[in-house]
Order: C-alpha cells, then sequence, then structure tokens
C-alpha cells in the first residue's frame, strides 16, 4: 500500500491530538470553565481532528484498509494513542466489511486472526509476556461457559452498550447526590466525588468514537444528551453478556482503592450492573449466580464482587 506509513503516522498522530484535546476538556470542565471561549476553542479543535481522521479513514478502500490494519500492529507501543487508533482503524475495517457481500464470514475471520498469529510470532521468545497470554487465556476460556451466543443480535452489541452507559452516565451524579453521608469526613469525600464528575465524565465520552462525536455536539454536557430510545430487538443475550463481564471484573479488583477515579469507576460498573440485571431472565439469572461462586473460588471473596453477587441473588428471589 503506497504512503501507508504516512497515514498510519498520521492516525496515530490525531489519536494524540484527540487524547489531548479531551485532557485539556476535562481540566477545563473540573474549573467550571465550560461557558468559556477557552472551553469553545478547545471543542473546536477536538472537532478539527475528528473530521481530519474520518477524511483520511473515508479516502481508503477496503483492500488497502485491511493492509493497513495489519501493518498498523507493527506500530504497538501500548500507548493510549495507539490503542485508540487500532479501534478506530477497527471499526471502520468492520463497517466496510458488513457492507461487502462478496466477502464471506471465514474471509473475515482470517483477516482478523492475522492480529493473534503476529502478535505470537513477535513474543515467543519472551517468557514473562507467555506467561501472562496464558494467564489471560485461562481467564478468557475460564468466562466462556458463562456466555451466551448473541447469535442474531451480535452486531447490536456496541450500540447497546453504548446505549446503556449513556443511561447510566447520565444517572450517575444523583446516585452521588443521594448516597448518605454520615459524618463529615464522609461528606467532604463525597463533595469531591461531585466535583471530580465533571471531569470523570470524559471516560465515557472516551469509551468509543461514536460517543466522542457525541459530547463534541453536545459540548460534553451530560444532562442534554438525548436519552436512548427503548430497543426494538431481544437484548437479553447481550445484557447477559455484559453482567457476565462486570461481574468478572468486580471480583478481580480484589483492593478497596479509594480515589477517585477508582471510586467513580467502581460506582459506574455497578450501575451498568444493576441496569443490565433489570432486564434479564431466570435462566441468566441461575447461570450468574453460578458463576459468582466459582468467582469467589477463583478470587476470593472481597468487597466489590460481594455487592455484585447480592445485586444478582436479589434479582433471583
Amino acid at each position: 500500500m503506497q504512503n501507508s506509513k504516512k497515514i498510519i503516522r498520521r492516525l496515530l498522530n490525531l489519536s494524540q491530538l484527540i487524547i489531548d484535546e479531551f485532557e485539556v476538556l476535562a481540566d477545563l470542565s473540573y474549573l467550571d470553565k465550560e461557558e468559556t471561549s477557552q472551553f469553545d476553542d478547545h471543542i473546536h479543535d477536538v472537532k478539527g481532528y475528528l473530521d481530519s481522521e474520518k477524511v483520511v479513514l473515508n479516502n481508503i478502500s477496503l483492500n488497502n484498509l485491511i493492509d493497513l490494519f495489519n501493518e498498523l500492529q507493527e506500530y504497538d507501543d501500548h500507548s493510549d494513542a495507539y490503542d485508540r487508533c487500532y479501534i478506530i482503524v477497527d471499526d471502520k475495517l468492520n463497517s466496510l466489511l458488513d457492507k461487502d457481500e462478496d466477502i464471506s464470514d471465514e474471509e473475515k475471520k482470517r483477516i482478523f486472526e492475522a492480529e493473534d498469529t503476529e502478535a505470537n510470532y513477535q513474543e515467543e521468545d519472551d517468557d514473562d509476556i507467555d506467561s501472562e497470554e496464558d494467564d489471560q487465556e485461562e481467564d478468557k476460556n475460564f468466562l466462556n461457559k458463562y456466555y451466551f451466543d448473541e447469535e442474531e443480535n451480535e452486531d447490536n452489541a456496541p450500540y447497546v452498550i453504548r446505549n446503556m452507559a449513556t443511561i447510566v452516565i447520565k444517572k450517575m451524579l444523583k446516585r452521588i447526590y443521594d448516597t448518605m453521608a454520615d459524618n463529615k469526613k464522609d461528606n467532604k469525600y463525597k463533595k469531591r466525588l461531585i466535583k471530580h464528575f465533571k471531569k470523570y465524565k470524559y471516560v465515557y465520552f472516551g469509551l468509543d468514537n461514536q460517543l466522542e462525536n457525541l459530547g463534541v455536539s453536545y459540548r460534553f454536557n451530560v444532562d442534554k444528551i438525548p436519552n436512548p430510545y427503548p430497543f426494538d430487538f431481544d437484548t437479553s443475550r447481550i445484557f447477559h453478556n455484559q453482567c457476565v463481564t462486570l461481574l468478572d471484573k468486580l471480583y478481580a479488583d480484589k483492593d478497596i482503592d479509594y480515589s477517585l477515579d477508582s471510586m467513580e469507576n467502581m460506582l459506574f460498573d455497578m450501575m451498568l450492573l444493576e441496569e443490565y440485571l433489570n432486564c434479564i431472565n431466570d435462566e441468566s439469572i441461575a447461570k450468574l449466580t453460578e458463576l459468582t461462586d466459582e468467582l469467589e473460588i477463583k478470587y476470593g471473596h472481597n468487597y466489590f464482587g460481594n455487592i455484585g453477587k447480592q445485586k444478582v441473588l436479589a434479582k433471583k428471589n
């Protein structure tokens, strides 16, 4: 592919610029400067970078994008900019493949398996990395028996996850306000959480490219984001699988970290779990109950995992 290195460097640079702008905007929000010309300028800048990224990707043919996707993996420096760039290219490639009726499911699978083959080849001599990957593969296999096949609605999963995250972020500040504070120390910590939410909301806006653009459109004002429409397809299997992922995450986080970022991350995940549990069936509850028992054996008893388990058991009764 001609100029592939130049295009990759351009995409990586844009990713870093977008991440940098989000950090600046988060700081300005924290300082109550959302109604300033400075805030407007940075919204304008991040919109320009997002638009430039779209132009670059929209001008690459499918075959060239496949080549670029494979070559991009050589630039993996474990940075946030690379991770974001990889996701953006991956999403664009998936979108084009879905529209191309001439490409079979087997060919699509072969394209995305190239990443794993390349990664294994590059790291085959590193015992520590191999050991870590083995542990991750073991964890994945451990959870596989609890996941449901999402069947024909699998392609809707990103849309569902995005909308459920929107529901939670719009409720989250009120949840913090409504949390009881029994003493001066707790009340002071609660006030810090409320103020920090002005910065934390950018974690939500950075979850994927569509939410990045949504943030720009609504000036990163959570209250102005429209409520998602009700789903017009069966979401039960997607909801169940998200519960599996969240419960594993809650149990895996053994240590209680009282930093503002960690506590709001944990609250966000717990609220997501609550929302997903509201719309699953008895079969899911039974399977999730079994999962929590096995997670306790694997990770041991811990505070947040137990809260998650109690929420599952509450749905059982």
